[in-house]
């Protein structure tokens, strides 16, 4: 971040926004499963907050100082593009924890100002890491090993 804010140096030649790309880790090495009694789910959800937290306090106040250095009029925007659950080791994708763990993600950026357009990835999937499924098949592609709750699809006649 340092670096390409380092070489905005006038109001002439310079980006509307910086973009942002956050993947991280449930910080689980198991899954929740489909029980909330689960002691680790507070471990889990309290990821994103923290995350958010760093976020605010690093990037987007470095974003925020380059803006007022420069008395950039309108400021640089913030653009979090891509953001998500990317965890291999706990078999949490594709769960119901998962998509709270990501609605997390989506309101915590939500209370930064600088931050101007958000996009979760990915927005049209399947069930694994969809908000909007793009067929009637979004559980199709899901297995036991990622998904504690297998359900039946079945077309309407």
């Amino acid at each position: 971040m340092e670096t390409i804010l380092s070489n905005i140096h006038n109001v002439t030649h310079r980006p509307d926004a910086i973009t942002i790309h956050e993947y991280y880790s449930s910080g689980l090495n198991e899954p929740v499963l489909s029980t909330f009694g689960n002691a680790n789910i507070g471990k889990m959800f309290i990821k994103p907050f923290n995350k958010g937290d760093d976020l605010i306090a690093n990037e987007l106040k470095a974003v925020n100082d380059r803006s007022t250095a420069l008395s950039l009029n309108p400021p640089l925007e913030v653009w979090l593009t891509e953001y998500n659950m990317n965890d291999d080791a706990s078999s949490n994708v594709g769960t119901w924890a998962h998509g709270l763990f990501n609605a997390i993600q989506t309101l915590k950026y939500l209370e930064s100002p600088l931050i101007t357009h958000l996009g979760s990835h990915a927005m049209t999937s399947d069930a694994v890491y969809g908000n909007i499924f793009e067929s009637d098949h979004g559980f199709s592609n899901l297995t036991q090993d990622n998904f504690p709750l297998i359900l039946e699809i079945q077309q309407p006649f």
